[in-house]
Protein backbone atom coordinates (compact mmCIF):
# COMPACT_ATOMS: atom_id res chain seq x y z
CA UNK A 1 0.00 0.00 0.00
CA UNK A 2 1.49 3.59 -0.66
CA UNK A 3 0.18 6.55 1.17
CA UNK A 4 1.36 9.93 -0.50
CA UNK A 5 1.35 13.11 2.56
CA UNK A 6 2.83 16.31 2.48
CA UNK A 7 2.64 20.00 2.25
CA UNK A 8 -0.31 22.10 2.14
CA UNK A 9 0.41 24.09 -1.14
CA UNK A 10 0.14 28.03 -1.35
CA UNK A 11 2.22 31.00 -0.26
CA UNK A 12 2.43 33.53 1.83
CA UNK A 13 0.68 31.93 5.04
CA UNK A 14 -1.66 30.25 2.54
CA UNK A 15 0.67 27.07 2.69
CA UNK A 16 2.74 25.28 4.74
CA UNK A 17 5.97 25.84 2.99
CA UNK A 18 7.94 28.70 1.48
CA UNK A 19 7.94 32.51 2.89
CA UNK A 20 6.15 34.13 5.68
CA UNK A 21 4.99 30.14 6.30
CA UNK A 22 6.32 28.74 9.27
CA UNK A 23 5.19 26.22 11.72
CA UNK A 24 5.37 25.63 15.43
CA UNK A 25 4.86 22.00 14.70
CA UNK A 26 6.76 19.36 13.23
CA UNK A 27 3.55 17.18 12.86
CA UNK A 28 2.07 16.68 9.26
CA UNK A 29 -1.12 19.08 8.21
CA UNK A 30 -4.41 18.51 9.33
CA UNK A 31 -5.38 15.63 9.86
CA UNK A 32 -2.56 13.80 7.83
CA UNK A 33 -1.26 11.75 10.85
CA UNK A 34 -4.39 10.28 11.64
CA UNK A 35 -4.95 8.96 8.16
CA UNK A 36 -1.25 7.36 8.56
CA UNK A 37 -2.04 5.47 11.58
CA UNK A 38 -5.14 4.15 10.37
CA UNK A 39 -3.53 3.14 7.39
CA UNK A 40 -0.88 1.33 9.61
CA UNK A 41 -3.39 -0.29 11.48
CA UNK A 42 -4.84 -2.19 9.28
CA UNK A 43 -1.45 -3.84 9.53
CA UNK A 44 -0.26 -4.19 5.71
CA UNK A 45 2.78 -3.53 4.74
CA UNK A 46 2.96 0.29 3.75
CA UNK A 47 5.35 2.64 1.59
CA UNK A 48 4.91 6.29 2.96
CA UNK A 49 5.65 8.90 0.01
CA UNK A 50 6.62 12.34 1.71
CA UNK A 51 5.75 15.32 -0.55
CA UNK A 52 7.14 18.83 1.20
CA UNK A 53 10.03 21.69 1.23
CA UNK A 54 10.43 20.89 4.91
CA UNK A 55 11.08 17.64 7.53
CA UNK A 56 8.11 16.47 9.11
CA UNK A 57 7.69 13.95 12.57
CA UNK A 58 5.79 11.28 10.66
CA UNK A 59 5.02 9.54 14.19
CA UNK A 60 4.48 5.87 14.36
CA UNK A 61 5.33 5.67 10.46
CA UNK A 62 9.04 5.67 11.36
CA UNK A 63 9.05 2.28 12.86
CA UNK A 64 6.14 1.06 11.39
CA UNK A 65 5.79 1.43 7.62
CA UNK A 66 8.01 -0.97 5.15
CA UNK A 67 9.68 2.82 4.11
CA UNK A 68 9.51 6.36 3.79
CA UNK A 69 10.11 7.92 0.38
CA UNK A 70 11.00 11.67 0.65
CA UNK A 71 10.43 13.28 -2.10
CA UNK A 72 10.07 16.91 -1.71
CA UNK A 73 8.58 18.83 -4.46
CA UNK A 74 10.06 16.76 -7.21
CA UNK A 75 8.29 19.52 -10.20
CA UNK A 76 6.59 18.23 -13.22
CA UNK A 77 8.59 14.86 -13.72
CA UNK A 78 8.40 13.54 -10.20
CA UNK A 79 4.96 10.91 -10.71
CA UNK A 80 6.99 9.05 -12.81
CA UNK A 81 10.78 9.13 -10.67
CA UNK A 82 8.51 8.45 -7.61
CA UNK A 83 7.06 5.43 -10.16
CA UNK A 84 10.16 3.76 -10.87
CA UNK A 85 11.62 4.13 -7.71
CA UNK A 86 8.47 2.01 -6.32
CA UNK A 87 8.82 -0.48 -8.49
CA UNK A 88 12.56 -0.79 -8.90
CA UNK A 89 12.58 0.05 -11.83
CA UNK A 90 15.39 3.07 -10.42
CA UNK A 91 17.73 2.36 -7.47
CA UNK A 92 17.09 5.20 -4.87
CA UNK A 93 20.40 6.86 -4.10
CA UNK A 94 20.17 10.45 -3.26
CA UNK A 95 21.07 11.64 0.07
CA UNK A 96 19.15 14.07 2.71
CA UNK A 97 20.19 17.93 2.19
CA UNK A 98 19.14 18.44 5.76
CA UNK A 99 18.91 16.26 8.91
CA UNK A 100 15.25 15.55 10.53
CA UNK A 101 14.93 16.76 13.76
CA UNK A 102 13.50 14.85 16.47
CA UNK A 103 11.30 17.86 17.53
CA UNK A 104 10.60 21.15 16.40
CA UNK A 105 12.08 22.30 19.99
CA UNK A 106 15.24 21.44 18.38
CA UNK A 107 14.86 23.97 15.55
CA UNK A 108 17.46 25.02 14.03
CA UNK A 109 19.07 21.79 14.05
CA UNK A 110 22.20 21.19 11.76
CA UNK A 111 24.47 18.50 11.30
CA UNK A 112 27.72 20.90 11.55
CA UNK A 113 26.58 22.93 15.06
CA UNK A 114 29.04 24.20 17.47
CA UNK A 115 29.61 22.00 20.66
CA UNK A 116 28.53 22.82 23.95
CA UNK A 117 30.57 23.43 26.82
CA UNK A 118 31.93 19.88 28.31
CA UNK A 119 29.40 18.89 31.08
CA UNK A 120 26.53 20.62 30.07
CA UNK A 121 23.62 17.96 29.83
CA UNK A 122 22.34 17.79 26.54
CA UNK A 123 19.04 18.88 26.09
CA UNK A 124 16.37 15.78 25.53
CA UNK A 125 14.95 17.29 22.15
CA UNK A 126 18.14 18.11 20.77
CA UNK A 127 19.10 15.76 17.83
CA UNK A 128 17.78 13.92 14.70
CA UNK A 129 15.91 11.23 13.43
CA UNK A 130 17.25 11.25 10.11
CA UNK A 131 20.96 12.68 10.28
CA UNK A 132 22.31 15.07 7.13
CA UNK A 133 23.25 12.86 4.03
CA UNK A 134 21.64 9.95 5.21
CA UNK A 135 19.60 7.93 2.41
CA UNK A 136 18.94 4.13 1.39
CA UNK A 137 19.27 2.10 -0.83
CA UNK A 138 17.93 -1.51 -2.75
CA UNK A 139 21.51 -2.55 -2.41
CA UNK A 140 24.56 -2.45 0.03
CA UNK A 141 27.59 -0.78 -0.11
CA UNK A 142 30.86 -2.06 1.82
CA UNK A 143 33.88 0.64 2.60
CA UNK A 144 36.59 -1.44 2.41
CA UNK A 145 39.41 0.89 3.02
CA UNK A 146 40.28 4.32 3.55
CA UNK A 147 43.94 5.57 3.71
CA UNK A 148 45.56 9.30 3.33
CA UNK A 149 49.08 9.73 1.97
CA UNK A 150 49.99 12.14 4.87
CA UNK A 151 49.81 12.50 8.30
CA UNK A 152 51.22 15.97 8.53
CA UNK A 153 51.32 19.04 6.15
CA UNK A 154 51.82 22.71 6.08
CA UNK A 155 49.54 25.34 6.72
CA UNK A 156 49.49 25.41 2.79
CA UNK A 157 49.84 21.54 2.05
CA UNK A 158 47.73 19.42 -0.04
CA UNK A 159 46.74 15.50 1.01
CA UNK A 160 44.94 12.97 -0.54
CA UNK A 161 42.00 10.70 0.85
CA UNK A 162 41.71 7.03 -0.52
CA UNK A 163 38.78 5.48 -0.10
CA UNK A 164 37.62 1.77 -1.79
CA UNK A 165 33.64 0.81 -2.10
CA UNK A 166 32.26 -2.10 -2.87
CA UNK A 167 28.22 -2.72 -4.62
CA UNK A 168 27.97 -6.13 -1.81
CA UNK A 169 24.26 -6.59 -2.58
CA UNK A 170 22.62 -8.16 -6.09
CA UNK A 171 21.55 -4.69 -8.42
CA UNK A 172 23.68 -1.71 -9.33
CA UNK A 173 23.16 1.59 -7.44
CA UNK A 174 25.18 4.32 -6.75
CA UNK A 175 26.45 5.74 -3.41
CA UNK A 176 27.33 8.99 -2.42
CA UNK A 177 30.87 8.96 -0.23
CA UNK A 178 31.17 12.00 2.13
CA UNK A 179 34.33 13.89 3.49
CA UNK A 180 33.78 15.64 6.77
CA UNK A 181 36.70 17.30 8.71
CA UNK A 182 36.31 18.45 12.40
CA UNK A 183 39.11 21.00 14.15
CA UNK A 184 39.78 20.04 17.32
CA UNK A 185 41.68 23.19 18.36
CA UNK A 186 41.64 26.67 17.25
CA UNK A 187 41.08 30.42 18.08
CA UNK A 188 37.10 30.31 17.41
CA UNK A 189 35.18 27.51 18.17
CA UNK A 190 34.42 24.88 15.39
CA UNK A 191 31.59 22.65 14.23
CA UNK A 192 31.67 19.52 15.46
CA UNK A 193 32.16 18.36 11.68
CA UNK A 194 31.64 20.06 8.33
CA UNK A 195 31.26 18.33 4.81
CA UNK A 196 34.26 19.06 2.61
CA UNK A 197 34.22 16.82 0.27
CA UNK A 198 31.66 14.44 -1.35
CA UNK A 199 31.52 11.65 -4.90
CA UNK A 200 29.06 9.92 -6.22
CA UNK A 201 30.33 6.39 -7.28
CA UNK A 202 28.09 3.92 -9.53
CA UNK A 203 29.14 0.31 -8.82
CA UNK A 204 27.44 -2.97 -10.68
CA UNK A 205 26.81 -6.06 -7.94
CA UNK A 206 29.93 -6.82 -6.39
CA UNK A 207 32.02 -4.07 -8.43
CA UNK A 208 34.52 -1.96 -6.94
CA UNK A 209 36.03 1.68 -7.18
CA UNK A 210 38.41 4.05 -5.39
CA UNK A 211 37.26 7.08 -4.87
CA UNK A 212 40.22 10.10 -4.43
CA UNK A 213 40.00 13.52 -2.24
CA UNK A 214 42.48 16.06 -2.91
CA UNK A 215 42.05 18.41 -0.01
CA UNK A 216 44.17 21.28 0.40
CA UNK A 217 44.90 23.29 3.62
CA UNK A 218 42.45 26.09 2.39
CA UNK A 219 39.74 23.80 2.98
CA UNK A 220 40.37 23.91 6.68
CA UNK A 221 40.48 28.08 6.74
CA UNK A 222 37.96 29.75 9.22
CA UNK A 223 36.92 33.89 9.44
CA UNK A 224 39.59 34.47 12.89
CA UNK A 225 39.44 37.00 15.43
CA UNK A 226 40.26 39.53 13.02
CA UNK A 227 37.48 39.07 10.21
CA UNK A 228 40.35 37.52 8.03
CA UNK A 229 40.08 34.21 6.24
CA UNK A 230 42.81 32.19 8.35
CA UNK A 231 44.62 28.53 8.23
CA UNK A 232 45.84 27.61 11.50
CA UNK A 233 48.20 24.56 12.60
CA UNK A 234 46.87 22.12 14.85
CA UNK A 235 45.11 18.64 14.80
CA UNK A 236 42.27 17.52 12.72
CA UNK A 237 40.06 14.83 12.58
CA UNK A 238 39.65 13.59 8.99
CA UNK A 239 35.62 11.38 8.73
CA UNK A 240 34.79 9.32 5.69
CA UNK A 241 31.30 7.84 5.88
CA UNK A 242 28.06 7.36 3.99
CA UNK A 243 25.80 9.99 6.56
CA UNK A 244 26.94 12.42 8.57
CA UNK A 245 26.25 10.00 11.01
CA UNK A 246 27.16 6.99 10.17
CA UNK A 247 31.19 7.89 10.01
CA UNK A 248 33.40 4.25 8.62
CA UNK A 249 36.72 5.85 9.07
CA UNK A 250 38.94 8.89 11.02
CA UNK A 251 42.47 9.82 10.72
CA UNK A 252 43.98 12.55 12.67
CA UNK A 253 45.84 14.76 10.51
CA UNK A 254 48.89 17.69 11.64
CA UNK A 255 48.95 21.08 10.30
CA UNK A 256 52.38 22.44 11.00
CA UNK A 257 53.60 25.85 10.51
CA UNK A 258 52.73 29.59 11.19
CA UNK A 259 49.17 30.81 10.68
CA UNK A 260 48.63 31.52 7.32
CA UNK A 261 46.35 34.79 6.13
CA UNK A 262 44.66 33.41 2.65
CA UNK A 263 44.96 36.44 0.02
CA UNK A 264 42.41 36.35 -2.67
CA UNK A 265 43.41 33.35 -4.85
CA UNK A 266 42.08 31.01 -2.08
CA UNK A 267 40.18 27.90 -3.32
CA UNK A 268 37.20 25.95 -0.99
CA UNK A 269 36.81 23.26 -3.38
CA UNK A 270 38.13 19.80 -3.18
CA UNK A 271 38.91 17.82 -6.11
CA UNK A 272 37.55 14.34 -6.68
CA UNK A 273 38.49 11.34 -9.04
CA UNK A 274 36.85 7.54 -9.30
CA UNK A 275 38.51 5.22 -10.87
CA UNK A 276 38.09 1.22 -11.03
Amino acid sequence: MVLVVGDVVGLFQQGTAGEGSDVSSLRLPGIQQQLVDAVLDTGKPVVIVLVSARPYDLGRADAESSAILAAWLPGEGGGEAIANILVGKTNPSGKSPLSFPLRAGAMPYAYNHLAKSAGLPRQHEFGFRYPFGHGLSYTDFTYESCEVDRTKMGTDGTCMVRVRVRNSGTVAGDEIVQLYVHDRFASVVRPVKELKGFARVSLEPMQCKTVSFRIKADMLSFIGLDYSRIVEPGLYDLMIGSSSEHVVWQQELELTGETRVLGQDWQLTTETLVEQ
